[in-house]
């Protein structure tokens, strides 16, 4: 697979889980592997109060 047809893959596969994490009524924190919250969508913000510094 060449480099640029990876890249699109990888912009494709982001798009799709933003659009996931937007529609779901669901919260979703997502976290990097020492488990500090990296993102989170809108019923997460409202569950938690959490919000963009």
């Amino acid at each position: 697979m060449t480099n640029r047809r990876f890249c699109r893959r990888v912009d494709l596969t982001a798009g799709q889980l933003q659009a996931i994490m937007s529609a779901c009524s669901d919260a979703i924190f997502s976290c990097d592997l020492k488990d500090a919250i990296t993102s989170w969508n809108l019923a997460a913000e409202r569950l938690s109060k959490l919000t963009e510094t």
